[in-house]
């Protein structure tokens, strides 16, 4: 009991100091830049306009100041209404309450909501593994770059990633404890995501695919089906309101949610045959009895998945080869398509490039994202290896967190304006999944009989992550904290 009571004192303080360091350096980055971005400059000056009247949630004067000086503007900065739903926006303006009617009032809530992303994401670790992988989890967090760049600017991606983390973590422990009204806190928090941005829905479709292959159960539980609606519903008052603005007509003159729309339709012919392939796949190994396998107890019972005792049994040869297939394929994909960028994130002096200039990744290949977290953080290659090999013996509720992270990517993959913060949602998930796969190497090599191979391949395996946790160091310092770049 002591022991335990102690360990998670120590949680707690090493929590607590990740959170108030990273909020402070984060800050004095944010302060020391005088450089903004024009999306930060619209969010701050939307901000100071709903603070006095919410109705005027639109960027007409700016973009009246902008058109004297010659530049070309798309439409939606003349619209009566500005194209994404309010939430960030409402969130900035109450940050202005609170501490002065400044744009960097605004840049507060990027900031805080990363910092509560840590012990969020320490939380959803040790729900699905232990203590030990949810606080590994929270420290890369802390050294992510892409999270560190993201947070310091005047951004909705941030919000995003922070409601799509805590719907995450809000489903999943209503699967772990049996509490449904989880459920539907769940879909608050999802539909608080999309009502900062559209691309805020896909957690929601995460959970539904997860559903449908794993607990389709739960489609029968009225709580359940309420919090996936909660997002939709959520979403009424702002369609009310471009009705009340625009007309019946709104919705289908609505830029964003017309181009998402379109965006799916035309993917269709790539959606629809990967869809039939994965289905495919899942029914052969159900049928074959390699996934949705519990080992019986001896008293008869079933073993819960990722309990140590499962984790000890032996895979059976047909779980075996597709374990070994999978993992060469996977191996195969870094070597052949991003394996320069795992050579520049081991190069200790590679620095990603960014820059100001729109476009700037415009004509980039469907491996970007891959590439550029690789680039900035060696961590990635654990969560590659963990998101894409086959685990016959994982829960189901880390199937969820692979399902839902594959989603997030592939719409933004389809998508293709590559920017490393439109994925901001899913990093978390990525090194929660490097993370467990770091720890399970380790755990792989210390229980080796032979001696002297196993102090070699521990030594090399510490050696090797604290590379890494240097390299990135490096980046942060030479890069992250100048918070100079809008494309990264």
């Amino acid at each position: 009991m002591k022991n335990a009571t102690l360990q998670k004192i120590i949680i707690t303080f090493i929590l607590s100091f990740l959170c108030v360091s990273a909020f402070q350096i984060r800050l004095h980055n944010f302060r020391s830049s005088s450089l903004r971005t024009i999306d930060e400059i619209v969010f701050v000056k939307m901000a100071k306009q709903v603070a006095h009247d919410v109705r005027d949630y639109h960027t007409i004067p700016y973009g009246k100041t902008l058109a004297a000086t010659g530049r070309e503007l798309p439409e939606y900065f003349f619209a009566p209404l500005y194209k994404h739903p309010p939430v960030f926006t409402f969130m900035a303006a109450l940050s202005m309450k609170l501490f002065g009617e400044k744009g960097k009032s605004a840049g507060y809530v990027s900031i805080f909501l990363s910092v509560l992303m840590m012990p969020l994401l320490y939380w959803l670790g040790a729900l699905l593994f232990d203590r030990q992988v949810g606080l590994l989890a929270a420290i890369l967090l802390w050294f992510d770059p892409v999270v560190t760049m993201t947070s310091q600017k005047v951004w909705i991606d941030t919000s995003i990633a922070f409601f799509t983390l805590l719907a995450a973590v809000l489903f999943v422990y209503a699967l772990k404890n049996k509490n449904d009204w989880f459920f539907i806190f769940s879909g608050i928090a999802s539909g608080l995501a999309v009502n900062t941005k559209y691309p805020g829905i896909l957690i929601t479709f995460g959970m539904v695919l997860y559903t449908l292959f794993y607990r389709r159960d739960l489609f029968r539980k009225g709580k359940f089906f309420l919090g996936l609606l909660m997002p939709f519903l959520m979403l009424i008052p702002w369609f009310m309101w471009n009705i009340q603005v625009y007309g019946i007509s709104a919705l289908k003159g609505h830029y964003e949610l017309t181009f998402a729309i379109r965006l799916f339709t035309d993917k269709l012919w790539l959606i629809l045959p990967v869809a039939a392939i994965l289905f495919a796949v899942y029914l052969f190994l159900k049928r074959k009895s390699i996934i949705g396998h519990r080992p019986p107890t001896a008293a008869g019972s079933t073993i819960e998945p990722g309990t140590s005792k499962e984790k000890t049994d032996e895979l059976d040869p047909g779980q075996a080869k597709i374990v070994l297939g999978s993992y060469i394929a996977v191996i195969l994909f870094i070597l052949i398509f991003i394996g320069d960028s795992v050579l520049k994130s081991l190069h200790f002096y590679y620095i990603p490039v960014t820059s100001w200039s729109q476009g700037f990744f415009a004509n980039e290949i469907p491996s970007f994202y891959f590439k550029r977290l690789l680039e900035y953080f060696f961590i990635y290659i654990f969560a590659y290896l963990a998101l894409f090999t086959y685990h016959p013996k994982e829960q189901e509720q880390t199937a969820f967190i692979r399902i839902s992270t594959i989603v997030i990517l592939f719409f933004f993959i389809a998508w293709r304006n590559f920017q490393c913060r439109y994925i901001l949602a899913t990093i978390p998930f990525l090194i929660l999944l490097a993370a467990n796969t770091i720890k399970q190497v380790y755990s792989a090599i210390c229980s080796m009989e032979t001696i002297l191979p196993r102090l070699i391949l521990r030594s090399a395996f510490i050696l090797l992550i604290m590379y890494s946790i240097l390299k990135v160091n490096i980046i942060n310092y030479m890069l992250s904290y100048t918070n100079n770049m809008c494309y990264f």
